[in-house]
C-alpha cells in the first residue's frame, strides 16, 4: 500500500513543509485541498512539485460547478508542471451533485492527447453555439497535453482517508481497508511532525504482511529507550 500524507488544520496552509516531510519519511505523496490562504490546489500542487522531488502530488478539485473543460486545462498545465506526477482527486462541488458524473466524464475524455467531441446532457464539446459562425471543427482539442500517457484522474472515494493518532489504531485501519477493499493507497490526515512516525512505524506494518519474529518488539524498545532519552 502507498501512503499519501494530507495535512490538516492550518498546516493545509503550508503544503511545502507537509511535502518536505512526507518525502524525507519515505511516504509516496502529499495530497493537498483547498483552504482561504491557499484556494487553488492544482496551483499550489505545480508549485510544491517544483520544490520537492520525486513525489507524487495530489490535489482536491471540485467538479460540476463549472465548465469541465477549464478544469482540464488547469489539470493539465499543472501535470505539466508536476513532470507526471499529478493526481487529480475530484468531488462533487457543492449544490452540484447531479452534474458530477458527467463533468468527471467529460475531464477524463479531455485530459488525453488527441482530438476529441462530446455530447451530454449537461455540456456539448464543441459547443456548436449559434454565435460561432465560422467555427466548423468536428473535433477539439484541450492544450497542453498530459505529461504522460494520460492524467491521473481519481474519484474522492478511490483514494481512502484515514485520520492517524494511536499508531497501532492506523495500521489496523490501513490492513482493514486493504483485506476488505483492496485498498492500494491511502491518505493518512496528520500533523506534519507525525510523517517520520508514519513513515518508521506505521508503513512497514502495513505494507509487510508479517514481519519478523521480534522485531516489532525490538522497535517497540527501542522507541521506548529513545523517548526516555529524550528526557
Amino acid at each position: 500500500m502507498r501512503l499519501a500524507l494530507e495535512p490538516a488544520g492550518a498546516e493545509r496552509a503550508q503544503p511545502v513543509a507537509a511535502a518536505r516531510a512526507a518525502w524525507a519519511a519515505g511516504l509516496d505523496g502529499v495530497l493537498l485541498t483547498a483552504c482561504d490562504a491557499l484556494p487553488a490546489p492544482l496551483v499550489t500542487a505545480a508549485y510544491v512539485a517544483a520544490t520537492v522531488p520525486d513525489l507524487l502530488v495530489a490535489a482536491e478539485v471540485e467538479l460540476g460547478d463549472r465548465h469541465p473543460l477549464e478544469v482540464a486545462e488547469e489539470a493539465l498545465t499543472a501535470d505539466q508542471a508536476t513532470g507526471g506526477r499529478l493526481v487529480v482527486v475530484a468531488r462533487p462541488a457543492a449544490g452540484a451533485e447531479d452534474a458530477y458524473d458527467e463533468a468527471l466524464e467529460l475531464v477524463r475524455t479531455a485530459a488525453v492527447a488527441r482530438p476529441f467531441a462530446f455530447a451530454g446532457e449537461r455540456w456539448r464539446v464543441p459547443a456548436r453555439l449559434a454565435e460561432n459562425t465560422d467555427a466548423h471543427d468536428e473535433l477539439v482539442r484541450v492544450m497542453p497535453p498530459p505529461a504522460r500517457a494520460r492524467l491521473e484522474l481519481w474519484r474522492a472515494g478511490d483514494l481512502p482517508r484515514v485520520r492517524h493518532g494511536d499508531p497501532a489504531a492506523t495500521v489496523a485501519a490501513l490492513r482493514a481497508g486493504r483485506a476488505e477493499h483492496g485498498w492500494e493507497w491511502a491518505a493518512l490526515t496528520a500533523p506534519v511532525a507525525a510523517a517520520a512516525e508514519l513513515g518508521a512505524r506505521v508503513r512497514p506494518r502495513v505494507q509487510l504482511d508479517r514481519l519478523p519474529d521480534g522485531l516489532e518488539r525490538h522497535w517497540e524498545q527501542t522507541l521506548d529507550s529513545e523517548q526516555r532519552s529524550e528526557r
